[in-house]
C-alpha cells in the first residue's frame, strides 16, 4: 500500500507550529486539526470534550471487517491527547470514559535510536530557574514484558524496516504510559522521530525521519493485526 508521506509531515509540521500549550492556549485548534486529517483519509472520527466541556481529544477507529484496503483482526485506534503534555492526560480519560478500551498503546515519543518498554517514576524539575512544584497525579512504574505482543512486534518491525537492531530500555520520568499502565493497558512509550525542546516555545522535531517510523508502526500494526499488506 502507497502512503502519502507529504500529507503526513504537513500534518506534523501544522501540529507543531500551532501554539497549544495547557493553561494558556485553547486546545480547540490542533483538536480540529487532527480531526480534519481524520476525516481526509476518510477515517471515522470524532472529538471528545473534558469535564468542563472543552475540546480535549480526537478519536478515529478502524474496525474490522469495516476497513477498505485490509482485512483486519482487531480494530485500530488512533488517539490525539491535547492534554499529555500537562500530565493531566485528560484527553486519554476522556476516551476511556467514552468507552474505548485498547489492549495495547504505542506512543511514539521522541528518539528513534531505541525502543522504550519502560519507564519509571522519576520527576524532573528544573534546576535553571526558581521553580513552582505541583502534583498533578503520581503513577507507578511500568514495564511491558519483552514476550508481550506488542512488544515483539514492534521490535521485528524496527529490524524489518531500519535494518538495524535498537536497545530495549527503561526510562524517565514518568508520562502517560505509567497512567495507561495501571489502567491495565500494555505500552510501550518511545519510538519516534528525534526531536528537542519537547514542550517548549521552541519545540522541534526531524519530520525527514517521519517516513520510516511511520513505516515501522505500519508493519507493527499489519503484525498485531495479522494482515497481509
Amino acid at each position: 500500500m502507497k502512503t502519502d508521506t507529504a500529507s503526513i509531515i504537513k500534518f506534523a509540521q501544522e501540529l507543531i507550529r500551532t501554539p497549544s500549550q495547557g493553561g494558556i492556549d485553547s486546545y480547540a485548534t490542533v483538536v480540529d486539526l487532527a480531526y480534519e486529517f481524520a476525516r481526509a483519509q476518510g477515517l471515522p472520527v470524532v472529538k471528545l470534550l473534558d469535564d468542563k466541556g472543552e475540546p480535549v481529544a480526537v478519536v478515529a477507529e478502524i474496525k474490522g471487517g469495516q476497513a477498505k484496503q485490509q482485512d483486519l483482526n482487531g480494530n485500530f485506534l488512533m488517539i490525539l491527547d491535547a492534554d499529555e503534555h500537562t500530565g493531566r492526560f485528560e484527553g486519554i480519560k476522556a476516551a476511556l470514559k467514552a468507552g474505548y478500551k485498547p489492549d495495547g498503546i504505542m506512543i511514539g515519543y521522541a528518539g528513534d535510536d531505541k525502543i522504550v518498554a519502560a519507564h519509571d517514576e522519576r520527576h524532573h524539575v528544573p534546576q535553571a530557574r526558581a521553580t513552582a512544584v505541583e502534583k498533578i497525579s503520581s503513577e507507578p512504574p511500568f514495564l511491558t514484558p519483552a514476550n508481550s505482543a506488542l512488544r515483539t512486534a514492534l521490535r521485528e518491525s524496527v529490524e524489518e524496516i531500519t535494518g538495524k537492531k535498537v536497545p530495549e530500555v527503561i526510562a524517565g520520568p514518568s508520562n502517560i504510559g505509567n497512567f495507561l499502565a495501571k489502567s491495565g493497558i500494555e505500552v510501550t512509550a518511545g519510538y519516534g522521530v528525534p526531536a528537542k525542546g519537547v514542550h517548549a516555545n521552541d519545540e522541534r522535531a526531524q519530520l525527514n525521519r517521519l517516513p520510516k517510523v511511520y513505516s515501522v508502526y505500519r508493519q507493527t500494526l499489519y503484525k498485531l493485526l495479522k494482515v497481509t499488506a
